[in-house]
């Protein structure tokens, strides 16, 4: 498994409502497959999930990178 299939997987078990950082999402991948990438990387994987899957995600705070779970 990569970075991107990791992030997709993480990005699925959130329900709606959730909220989580790019900072959240660097540490649970770096504990699934022990790599390190940067945390602007995970964000743009989160841009790609959400057009593949037709989620919506959206920034609650951009300036703390805060993302909550809408669908």
């Amino acid at each position: 498994m990569n970075a991107k299939a990791a992030t997709f997987q993480i990005l699925d078990a959130y329900k709606p409502g959730e909220r989580f950082t790019g900072f959240d999402l660097y540490l649970k991948v770096k504990w699934m497959l022990n790599e390190t990438h940067y945390p602007d990387t995970y964000l743009r994987y989160v841009r790609d999930y959400r057009k593949k899957t037709g989620r919506i995600i959206r920034n609650v705070n951009k300036h703390k990178s805060i993302y909550e779970v809408i669908t």
